[in-house]
């Protein structure tokens, strides 16, 4: 069983130059369903409009997240960008404690500082930088506490 599916192509028969990736995730989920191969999360990159995904368990909600604003005179080459948004992802969830908006802008944000130097990996953020980054947009990068259980109820 496959738990995340990744691309940034639509396969077979869902192809279609007038149909926009997003027209096709609710499909393209259902499809994984039938299959042996059911996956939780499918994750499609989209270029300059960023990327999609769809969860398994929110089948009518597509989260859209769009490329991260870098100003053209400072764009040197795109290689490696979905590499990164999907390093991104996969980082904050396996990191844990981020809402799936907040895993789609890191996402974002890590496609967009690769494609800011020529190559497919120069530009690729450290932890540092992306930890900074989180700091200065006040995104959490640790899971919430657990709520605190209330006091026992004194018996009579």
């Amino acid at each position: 069983m496959v738990d995340h599916a990744v691309g940034d192509t639509i396969p077979g028969d869902l192809a279609g130059e007038h149909l926009v990736p997003e027209e096709h995730l609710p499909r393209l989920l259902e499809l994984t369903r039938n299959s042996k191969t059911a996956a939780e999360t499918i994750l499609v990159t989209c270029g300059k409009d960023g990327g999609l995904a769809l969860f398994a368990d929110e089948p009518r909600k597509i989260y859209h997240e769009p490329a991260f604003p870098v100003s053209a005179g400072n764009i040197e080459d795109t290689t490696g960008a979905g590499d990164g948004f999907l390093g991104g992802f996969l980082w904050a969830l396996s990191k844990g404690g981020f809402t799936r908006q907040e895993m789609m802008k890191i996402a974002s944000w890590v496609a967009a500082q690769n494609i800011m130097d020529l190559g497919g990996s120069t530009k690729m953020p450290r932890l540092t930088d992306l930890e900074g980054y989180l700091h200065q947009v006040q995104v959490r990068t640790t899971p919430p506490p657990p709520p605190t259980p209330p006091p026992p109820t004194p018996k009579p």
